[in-house]
């Protein structure tokens, strides 16, 4: 398509509608400082280039009714972005940089092949609309979606017949069903702390019985410690009586090796005088 085709109006809308784009005109990234709003809804997308996310003053992004299977992770990106329209397509996952989009007001996911939304919706701080109707989702972040209560005002899940924990009949009543993901995020939160408390639990018996094991081994060496003492006593005692015995036996010998010598002299003394 040629440049003077791309009309940007007053308002920075750039509408490329019923093109029958397979692909998008990379011309358009030229536009990215004037374009506020783009509208590729109705062609024949088969996916986004990386390039879309050079497009940093979008506040409006309409890709409905094409073929995409995936959004880029330059998505996050455009952190201007307040409304993003990708229902009508094939996408089976959102990529957690959405989550970067936190001015993000309203997303239209709705009419694809989604089984789950990214836990990083939490950080879409500003989301008041959140369609997903017509989907296979299974299950739903309730954690993180719990902990958008204060801005969300509508949530639709119609018609995703695999998603048990939401029953048809209130998929679309947005109260009942922020009342059950509050409900299952605190009864989860409960479950985490019971977990953490028998974790904890666990953790000061395996603590105990170490110093209970640790106790028992220092006892042990004690004890040994005591048997050799008194082994080492009775050593000593032994030691002590023998000294005792030597002494007097070295006493002893001393007063008979004196008599001895008194003897002698005594009989060399009587030799004489005869």
């Amino acid at each position: 398509m040629d440049d003077e085709n791309f009309e940007v109006d007053h308002e920075g809308y750039l509408d490329v509608r019923y093109n029958g784009w397979t692909e998008v005109d990379s011309t358009i990234f030229s536009l990215s400082d004037t374009v506020l709003s783009l509208d590729l809804s109705f062609n024949r997308l088969l996916s986004l280039p990386d390039d879309i996310g050079c497009m940093v003053q979008l506040t409006r992004l309409n890709c409905s009714c094409n073929a995409l299977e995936s959004i880029p992770s330059s998505i996050g990106n455009l952190i201007l972005l307040k409304e993003l329209k990708m229902n009508g397509n094939k996408l089976s996952c959102i990529p957690d940089d959405i989550g970067k989009c936190q001015a993000i007001k309203t997303l239209y996911l709705n009419e694809n092949k989604l089984r789950q939304i990214p836990d990083s919706i939490r950080q879409c701080r500003n989301l008041v609309e959140l369609h997903l109707q017509n989907n296979r989702l299974v299950s739903l972040p309730f954690v993180s979606l719990s902990s958008l209560q204060k801005t969300l005002e509508i949530v639709n899940v119609a018609n995703n017949p695999d998603l048990s924990i939401i029953p048809q009949k209130v998929a679309e009543n947005t109260k009942v069903i922020m009342w059950i993901l509050i409900f299952l995020s605190e009864k989860t939160s409960l479950s985490d702390r019971i977990r953490k408390s028998t974790m904890d639990t666990s953790a000061l018996a395996e603590c105990n019985k170490m110093k209970i094991q640790e106790i028992k081994q220092r006892v042990d060496e004690l004890q040994r410690q005591e048997e050799h003492y008194h082994e080492e006593n009775d050593s000593i005692k032994y030691f002590l009586k023998a000294r005792e015995k030597y002494r007097k036996i070295k006493c002893w010998f001393h007063k008979w090796n004196a008599f001895r010598k008194e003897m002698i002299a005594r009989k060399r003394r009587m030799s004489v005088s005869r």
